[in-house]
């Protein structure tokens, strides 16, 4: 699978994620919480003032779907972590604020980290 090269393509996944996590089947929202579980590294996002996470191998991947997902065996965070700060300009970091919301992000939605 090719990384993202442009913000609306970061958009449109974590549109997808959301579309997933919120309203998707129970399949859909296994695989959002199964991805979350095993993520290492995320991007924050706002969804009407509640901050959510999705890992950057999974919103890294340029038109990416629950299906091409599970059928690609190579992810990799080396590849997406840059396709995501190149297209975001910023880096992407630890910060502990950002990481107590993630924990408890975790805590309401029923996952173990």
């Amino acid at each position: 699978m090719k990384v993202i090269d442009s913000i609306n393509q970061l958009e449109n996944n974590l549109a997808l994620f959301e579309k997933y996590f919120s309203e998707g089947t129970e399949e859909e929202q296994r695989f959002v919480c199964n991805l979350i579980k095993r993520g290492t590294c995320f991007v924050s996002y706002d969804v009407g003032g509640e901050i959510r996470f999705s890992p950057s191998r999974y919103i890294g991947y340029a038109e990416n779907t629950m299906d091409k997902h599970e059928a690609y065996t190579r992810k990799d965070g080396k590849e997406t972590n840059p396709a995501i700060t190149k297209v975001l300009g910023t880096s992407l970091e630890m910060n502990s604020d950002i990481e107590d919301k993630f924990l408890e992000f975790c805590r309401n939605i029923g996952v173990n980290p």
